[in-house]
């Protein structure tokens, strides 16, 4: 059986979207303006989601720049939440990286 990834190269900037048995998957190429992982990586958190398995995500610093700047509008009405989020946030979790994302 041939997986539907299989052939899909992930350094590029296709967007497959997964339905896993832990829930849904969206793999990203790139995101935003052409932003790929070396660029994202300082601006993300690693997290051990069990079973020896870790991953990377966004930081929500991050995640809401770029939602701002090239959102739909399903994101855009997510906006406020996660920005209240961030400012609840702000006193007990450091940014995964002090500067600025370069959402450019």
């Amino acid at each position: 059986m041939e997986l539907p990834w299989a052939t899909l190269d992930l350094a590029s900037s296709s967007h497959l979207n997964l339905i896993t048995r832990y829930g849904p998957l969206d793999l990203l190429g790139t995101i935003g303006r052409d932003l790929g992982y070396q660029e994202l990586i300082p601006h993300s958190v690693e997290f051990d989601i069990g079973e020896g398995l870790r991953i990377r995500v966004l930081d929500l610093e991050t995640l809401i720049a770029i939602k701002e700047e090239l959102a739909g509008d399903k994101d855009r009405a997510v906006l406020p939440i996660r920005r209240r989020t961030l400012e609840e946030r702000r006193p007990l979790v450091p940014s995964a990286a002090s500067r600025q994302p370069q959402v450019t």
